[in-house]
């Protein structure tokens, strides 16, 4: 995958999500409760899926996915600040070497 991507946000309750042009299937470990500051893909709708609470679907206390889907990575910053991203919003996804 060539690195910058760029895509739209679409907030969803606590969630920010985007899609990419990336395929892939769902892994035997796809969930559908995520974790708060985990990074998830969904494969049936190319879209990389960010956490920071409750989603419209979730019940008390958890983060209910829409389906589910793969877990890929940990966000590296405050999950706070995914609150003041807008609809519509620009967002880019770069490697960062540490």
């Amino acid at each position: 995958m060539a690195l910058p991507l760029y895509s739209t946000a679409e907030p969803w309750g606590d969630v920010v999500h985007f899609t990419l042009p990336i395929r892939s299937g769902r892994e035997r470990g796809a969930r559908t409760n995520g974790l708060l500051g985990e990074v998830y893909y969904w494969p049936d709708e190319q879209r990389l899926i960010l956490p920071f609470g409750p989603t419209p679907i979730s019940r008390i206390g958890e983060i209910r996915l829409p389906q589910p889907i793969n877990a890929v990575g940990r966000l590296i910053d405050d999950v706070e600040a995914l609150r003041a991203v807008r609809p519509g919003e620009k967002v880019s996804l770069e490697r960062r070497i540490s």
